[in-house]
């Protein structure tokens, strides 16, 4: 009893209702005024069971319950995933990596004086060993599988902790998900498998990325980049694929296309998509031949089919493969298993050829497209992600997200970013009030 004194003594930190840390105060007067702090619960999972642990009885609150595999609440020092995952370690001797995915604020009043109000940082890490219980915090530890736990809180909730009965739903319907998810990617592998070897149409984005090394995984050295150098790619997106390629011992080619020479691209027509796409692709067809490759993959996701994609039309009379689709893999899909892959690109805003920012019928030239390059470049340097720079000869069009509509519009930042508009070229700089738009020069074409 001596441990729970001391630890009622322990500090936590005060947050307000978004998370801010607002002061300090001991475990025993956050729980008895209440106080809103910060915690953590860890969920431990393996297949559809969860590893949940039935808390000490001596516990000055919820004492006999069964709760999650681990929760407290962190310092300031450590960091919250790496307290939780010392915690982990302190009540059931497991090493195992956790990672967050979602938070949640609620209110509990126990018996007596004692109350829980939290801010919960969920967390979870896959796990199949052995564990040892803390016997000072933990009564009894057991897997048990998803219908089984909701059968028994539907029956015997009094059995369970309170955060434990809002938060366990939630982890198992996230997990549910995530295995959905997880499934098209093993998917992929397989598809990518039975082509035998593949040369991916490589341009550091999220999609081709995520294509690029689910055929490195499936393929191993049959699988290579083929990166297409153009004036329509931003620098610092060739700069992202080489890096890449270069991380991950994967064999690439680079291809420099002189874009504006392709006849029809430079006068910027309703089809110009199509003719850049005709001449990459035969270009990539081309080079992945030289290297012993018969299949060619592009990075097109299922989102991309609701929007004007001439481009299309030439993978199709090409016969380019486009397995996120054969799969059926949508965007946000696609960012989820990056994010469980680890790949840098998970949360990597999409770019865009840059002739995408004209008006059709705008003539282009070496000069237009560096100045939206650079345009773009110096609002990303600014901190804003998704954005884009569309062009109405000398008019600058500003796509921004709207929650970085009231950033954009405070003075200094107004007049640093007309200023610098200006001295690339820009006669009239304008902030488009719909905000960011995929595709927004697309309307009205069929």
């Amino acid at each position: 009893m001596k441990k729970e004194k001391d630890r009622l003594r322990n500090e936590v930190i005060l947050v307000d209702s978004k998370d801010n840390p607002i002061g300090k105060a001991s475990k025993e007067e956050a729980h008895r005024r209440p106080l809103l702090h910060r915690a953590f619960s860890v969920f431990l999972y393996h297949g559809d069971k969860l590893l949940i642990q039935q808390r000490a009885f001596h516990k000055y609150h919820s004492g006999g319950l069964w709760a999650n595999t681990c929760c407290s609440h962190p310092g300031d020092n450590l960091g919250i995933t790496q307290d939780a995952e010392e915690r982990l370690f302190h009540e059931t001797g497991i090493k195992c990596r956790v990672r967050e995915i979602f938070c949640f604020e609620y209110e509990y009043k126990f018996h007596g004086d004692l109350y829980e109000h939290e801010y919960d940082h969920v967390m979870i890490g896959e796990f199949n060993g052995s564990f040892q219980m803390n016997p000072d915090e933990v009564a009894e530890m057991k897997w048990i599988s998803f219908s089984d736990l909701e059968t028994e809180l539907l029956k015997e909730p009094e059995k369970f902790a309170p955060w434990f009965i809002i938060a366990a739903p939630k982890v198992m319907e996230y997990l549910r998900n995530e295995r959905n998810f997880m499934k098209k990617y093993r998917d992929l592998k397989a598809y990518l498998e039975e082509l035998g070897s593949v040369a991916v149409a490589f341009s550091g984005g999220v999609d081709s990325t995520l294509l690029l090394y689910a055929a490195k995984e499936a393929l191993g050295d049959k699988a290579v980049a083929i990166i297409a150098k153009s004036l329509f790619v931003p620098e610092s997106e060739y700069t992202d694929a080489i890096e890449f390629v270069q991380k991950h011992h994967i064999k690439h080619e680079v291809i420099n296309m002189d874009v504006l020479k392709v006849e029809g691209i430079a006068s910027n027509p309703e089809n110009r998509c199509y003719l850049c796409k005709k001449a990459i692709f035969s270009a990539l067809i081309e080079k992945a031949q030289q290297m012993g490759i018969k299949k060619v993959a592009e990075g097109s996701n299922m989102d991309d089919t609701m929007d004007y994609r001439p481009g299309k039309k030439a993978i199709e009379e090409l016969s380019v493969d486009s397995p996120l689709q054969a799969v059926g893999l949508y965007k946000e899909e696609i960012r989820k298993i990056s994010k469980e892959l680890k790949l840098p690109t998970w949360n990597k805003p999409s770019r865009a050829c840059l002739a995408s920012r004209f008006v059709y019928g705008e003539e282009l030239n070496v000069q237009r497209l560096k100045r939206v390059e650079l345009a773009e470049e110096y609002l990303i340097g600014l901190g804003y992600r998704q954005l884009r720079v569309r062009t109405h000869g000398d008019l600058a069009r500003i796509e921004v997200e709207e929650e970085e509509f009231q950033s954009m519009m405070s003075e200094e930042r107004r007049k640093a970013v007309y200023e610098k508009f200006k001295e690339l070229g820009f006669h009239y700089v304008t902030l488009d009030l719909k905000g960011y738009k995929m595709g927004s020069m697309n309307i009205g074409i069929n």
